[in-house]
């Protein structure tokens, strides 16, 4: 019999972790690596009224879907250009993805084991660093996850299976609108493995193929009708064979060795590596058990096809970059929670995990001491604050002490209680402290407002050689812009007739020869020099001007 949801313990673990989240995501600007990119494809789709096609700048950006621009375009629409309204849709994605992790956990764990699998995906590092932006795979996490939940309910009988189908297949053709075939294509790597290992018989009845082709059909191929409408061919070709395709054998965007991600999946889902080998030994040992049920070994089954099929994809997939294991951490945390559960409601703690564990709790409470500290580290001559910090400290060292104290008692469920105080904790620290400090060296509005104090009113302003996320911040702020081809067309603006000026970029804060090639000329001046967002920018203008 499936256990019952218990809502209760939901909310309260999602009480617990709210603060990591909610203080920390709607208290800053717009921030690389993506946001400002995001923010204006959905400000442009708002103001040219195309829900079709994505445009950044007025040039066509079919690199992904519009659907998680929709959702941004969507808050756009109703609170106004705001920075927070970019972020609101990676919120409710990430609190989407802790409940149904939550109800992953719940099949197989009690309600404190889903609480602690809910517990270590949120306070997972590379969970914490995508979810606070507007980033496509916070969204595409929450539908990969949704559509495996999907799944293993629809094969293992759940009652209502066509509604379960039809659940799966709309999360698959969501995962597709949301970054194209990566997503689809993760899901039925493990669900067809897990079922051609498993039950192929009766596949036929139970999955509902053609339902769910229909279903695909409807939600895909309405877009994809709508794009060919509108561009034919030459928008196929940019969307399929570009950023699909050739991103796929590594032909496009950003790529790595076979091997890239070995260190990555150790990293992404500290501090909980740590206790990772204890969650396995836990899961091993209900396994090992004469009377296990066929239902635990199903489950624990489906995890490790859901952990093989994705990290297999991912290596062998020719792009590559670390957020792209973001999918991979729901089973990882399932197991975290099996250990919280197991160290509660057993006596049996094998010595070398309590190694793990007094690791873990020294690493977890460092890092959220010095969390305070940031501001400091970042910038040596920062004096703001200093005493704050200092009584703010006290609390993270008091929940780490009552941590180690319960540890030393192993009072287990004192324990995890404490830990979830100092995640709390630090979820206030990161709105505190830590977000703003890196609001000074991450974010992007220094752009607008330097423009805007230093353009004169009637002046066209052009771009040269500007990254897709300057670009996307200048029309999101409202600095509507112009591309310069080639850096040798600057005498056709010097004869336009109009005031003009020239934005050129650069990562490095002294040097951009492009800069320097036009004082060559003797035609253009250095007007301004800033830096924003982690990189530098030259306002140049005219000698005539």
């Amino acid at each position: 019999m499936r256990p019952k949801l218990h809502l209760p313990a939901l909310l309260a673990a999602l009480l617990a972790v709210g603060p990591l989240y909610l203080c920390g995501t709607f208290n800053h600007d717009l921030w690389r690596p993506a946001e400002a990119r995001e923010a204006g494809i959905a400000w442009q789709m708002l103001e040219n009224g195309d829900w079709t096609a994505t445009y950044l700048n007025e040039d066509l950006f079919l690199e992904k879907p519009p659907l998680y621009t929709w959702a941004i375009a969507v808050g756009l629409k109703i609170f106004g250009r705001q920075d927070w309204a970019v972020r609101l849709p990676a919120f409710l994605f990430t609190l989407g993805t802790l409940a149904l992790v939550f109800c992953l956990a719940r099949i197989r764990l009690s309600s404190l084991g889903a609480q602690g699998a809910l517990a270590s995906l949120a306070t997972m590092a590379l969970f914490l660093e995508v979810n606070h932006g507007a980033m496509i795979d916070n969204g595409l996490m929450f539908f990969v996850t949704l559509a495996m939940l999907a799944f293993y309910r629809l094969q293992a009988g759940a009652a209502r299976p066509r509604a379960w189908a039809a659940l799966f297949y709309a999360a698959l053709a969501l995962a597709f609108l949301t970054k194209g075939g990566i997503g689809p294509a993760l899901v039925l790597a493990a669900a067809g493995g897990y079922t051609a290992a498993g039950r192929l018989r009766g596949i036929w009845r139970w999955a509902h193929p053609l339902p769910g082709a229909a279903i695909l059909l409807v939600l895909i191929g309405g877009w994809l009708a709508a794009l060919w409408r509108q561009g034919g061919a030459e928008y196929f070709h940019v969307f399929f064979i570009r950023n699909n395709l050739d991103r796929l054998l590594g032909r496009y965007g950003p790529t790595g060795a076979w091997h890239y991600y070995i260190p990555y999946v150790f990293s992404s889902a500290l501090p909980w590596t740590l206790l990772l080998p204890a969650g396995i030994w836990r899961i091993r040992q209900e396994l090992r058990q004469p009377a296990a049920p066929r239902e635990a070994r199903d489950y624990w089954r489906f995890m490790a096809w859901w952990c093989g099929a994705f990290f297999a994809m991912l290596s062998l997939a020719g792009g590559k970059d670390h957020q792209y294991l973001l999918p991979l951490l729901p089973p990882l945390a399932i197991a975290g929670g099996a250990w919280i559960e197991h160290t509660v409601n057993s006596r049996g703690i094998p010595r070398w995990t309590m190694v793990l564990t007094w690791i873990f709790t020294a690493g977890s409470a460092g890092l959220a001491l010095a969390m305070p500290w940031l501001p400091w580290l970042l910038d040596a001559r920062h004096t703001g604050r200093m005493v704050f910090a200092a009584l703010w400290t006290l609390l993270p060292a008091a929940a780490g002490l009552l941590a180690t104290r319960a540890l030393a008692r192993r009072n287990w469920r004192g324990y995890w209680r404490a830990l979830a105080v100092l995640a709390a904790i630090s979820g206030f620290t990161l709105g505190l402290f830590v977000e703003p400090a890196l609001d000074r060296v991450k974010s992007i509005r220094p752009l607008s407002a330097a423009l805007q104090d230093n353009l004169p009113p009637d002046a066209e302003l052009w771009g040269y050689d500007l990254d897709e996320n300057t670009v996307g911040a200048l029309v999101f702020y409202g600095h509507r812009h112009r591309r310069l081809a080639g850096l040798g067309d600057h005498l056709r603006l010097l004869e336009a007739g109009r005031p003009q000026r020239m934005l050129l970029m650069s990562r490095q804060p002294g040097r951009q020869p492009d800069v320097a090639r036009l004082l060559d000329t003797g035609d253009w001046q250095i007007q301004l020099h800033f830096a924003a967002g982690d990189r530098w920018f030259w306002l140049m203008a005219p000698r005539a001007d």
